[in-house]
């Protein structure tokens, strides 16, 4: 957007309180879901950073589809196929832990 973004606004920016990568997550596969394109890009480093994969469409390989409301297509999709679905507080609280 041509701005500069808030550092105290992500825990992206500022030291992780754990050992990266952060030991299970190597065989998490996240996907997302109704986070706006700055909230998609801090959440696609974070999982990098943490060690699991990130993609971008919703298939059956995906492990937990991280989203705002329980609701839509991928939601419903995702809970069809018996996925975890969480929010992005759920990744931080991991960190925290």
């Amino acid at each position: 957007d041509g701005c500069l973004w808030d550092t105290n606004g992500h825990i992206l920016y500022s030291p992780l309180p754990c050992c990266v990568p952060l030991p299970g997550f190597e065989n998490i596969r996240f996907c997302v879901s109704q986070y706006d394109d700055k909230d998609r890009v801090l959440l696609r480093n974070l999982c990098f950073v943490l060690g699991a994969k990130f993609v971008e469409k919703l298939t059956k390989k995906v492990t937990h589809l991280i989203c705002k409301f329980t609701d839509g297509t991928k939601f419903e999709a995702a809970c069809k196929w018996g996925k975890q679905c969480i929010t992005a507080e759920w990744i931080y609280e991991c960190v925290s832990q």
